[in-house]
């Protein structure tokens, strides 16, 4: 009767830590189901994982990890698919970063070339964008080539549903809708939106845009809420000053911090705060209601000694 107790005890202890391992397993599992998986591949396509050097070759069934970015070499592509069905195809010699991916978050940058996305419909309170170096896309369910130029130049082109369009530069933006296509030129300007769209075969992207747009649209009227992106500095600059400007755009309304410290805000979601920087390295975080962004930069205000 004396060892009744413990070997209850022992039972006890078995079965919990069975559950928490099933508990553990389901967490696992879930999480691992709202990343991308690739679905096809063709030619030579790489991926290179946050915090690691070396790019990997993509196989299909892979999946991509958050901060993860995909390199398609010439000849190439690559399609992934999203957890609600959604697709995205990088076409030839392309640079693309899954920056998040959440069920009911997904946030990508075209660093270069281009990507054709069929999104399905979003459900209210979920976010699809895709940003390049000076613009960004916001969907709402719809079907859309992005093409990114080295300069910066980004055209976007809707075959289908309707795209939000917005310059991370000038803070212009407009609805791009059925048929119809929209620029942000290498100096951030939304030339404006044209009938027509780009040839997906070739995405020739050489005409510009008439129409200008007036920055004094505001996306709240467009009914989207646009991540939180630092403009500048960029992460890794060496400054020489002890205080800097930090530029960036949020969603037009909402209330952003730049270390803490409420920034100046414009009817398009730009903003800008000047701060105090200390010699060495420092870090400046933005925050935006749940979104947060951070970049790291170096002050090294000490002047060369130069022998003569």
């Amino acid at each position: 009767m004396k060892q009744a107790f413990p070997n209850r005890l022992f039972i006890f202890l078995l079965i919990t830590c069975f559950i928490v391992s099933l508990l553990a397993g389901d967490s696992v599992d879930a999480a691992s189901a709202s990343l991308p998986v690739v679905t096809k591949v063709e030619g030579k396509v790489e991926m290179k994982r946050p915090r690691e050097r070396k790019w990997v070759l993509l196989v299909k069934g892979l999946e991509i990890p958050q901060k993860a970015r995909i390199q398609t070499k010439l000849g190439a592509r690559v399609q992934i698919k999203l957890h609600d069905g959604s697709t995205i195809t990088l076409k030839e010699n392309s640079i693309f970063e899954v920056v998040r991916s959440r069920k009911r978050h997904y946030d990508f940058r075209l660093w270069v070339g281009g990507a054709r996305a069929k999104v399905s419909s979003l459900q209210p309170g979920s976010r699809f964008t895709v940003r390049t170096s000076l613009a960004v896309a916001g969907i709402r369910g719809t079907d859309f080539l992005l093409q990114a130029e080295e300069s910066g130049k980004t055209v976007l082109s809707v075959y289908e549903g309707k795209v939000e369009f917005r310059s991370s530069v000038t803070g212009q933006q407009a609805l791009v809708e059925e048929n119809q296509s929209a620029i942000v030129n290498e100096g951030g300007d939304l030339l404006g939106v044209t009938s027509g769209t780009a040839d997906d075969e070739n995405a020739d992207f050489a005409s510009d845009g008439s129409t200008t747009l007036s920055s004094s649209t505001s996306t709240e009227d467009l009914g989207f809420s646009f991540p939180l992106f630092i403009s500048a500095p960029k992460n890794g600059d060496v400054v020489v000053s002890r205080s800097i400007t930090v530029l960036g755009s949020a969603t037009p309304g909402a209330e952003v911090l730049v270390n803490g410290n409420a920034a100046a805000t414009d009817a398009s979601g730009l903003y800008t705060a000047a701060i105090a920087l200390s010699e060495g390295e420092n870090r400046i975080e933005v925050t935006s209601g749940s979104d947060k962004e951070a970049v790291t930069i170096t002050v090294d205000s000490l002047a060369p000694v130069i022998n003569i």
